[in-house]
């Protein structure tokens, strides 16, 4: 209990203070570079998942945020973008779904990178859900992004899910 008490405290104080917008913006930076670092490949994805696992709620309490329009917005959807795996790998499929689709509604005018990285991992998590009409969607959209930016890893990666959602439809 004593620590709810320092905390209201603590909040109260950057409130009066006026710096709960500068130190949320600081908070979401942390938990952007810790999800952005993950890498769910190779030998250390074991331990970088169980660092994103003890920051969970950190890392809700960042996308949670609806920090001020424009870079704020942006940092957002990068955030939700890297964690779609963390939430594939832990079977909360429809929590990971729900953060990237938030997302992907208040950044529209985000940068192409980030908006096609999460419209893939949004696309993979509906494939999860068995909703192919929206995985279908978000694939393609990620697919012209990634071919906008020119970016052939991208694109080969949301065609290889469009190759997976096609295997699921038994195309």
């Amino acid at each position: 209990r004593m620590l709810a008490t320092i905390r209201q405290f603590a909040w109260a104080k950057l409130i009066e203070a006026g710096e709960v917008e500068g130190l949320r913006g600081r908070h979401r930076d942390w938990c952007l570079a810790l999800a952005e670092a993950a890498d769910f490949n190779g030998p250390a994805a074991v331990g970088r998942e169980a660092r994103l696992a003890a920051e969970v709620d950190n890392l809700r309490a960042a996308l949670e945020w609806d920090g001020p329009a424009g870079d704020d917005r942006d940092k957002r959807l990068r955030l939700a973008g890297a964690l779609w795996e963390f939430w594939w790998s832990r079977a909360q499929i429809g929590e990971g779904r729900d953060w990237l689709e938030r997302a992907l509604r208040t950044g529209p005018d985000a940068p192409a990178a980030a908006r096609a990285r999460a419209l893939a991992g949004a696309g993979t998590l509906a494939i999860e859900q068995r909703d192919a009409a929206a995985a279908l969607a978000f694939y393609r959209q990620s697919q012209a992004l990634y071919e906008e930016l020119g970016d052939r890893r991208g694109v080969a990666e949301a065609l290889v899910g469009l190759g997976n959602l096609a295997t699921w439809q038994g195309q």
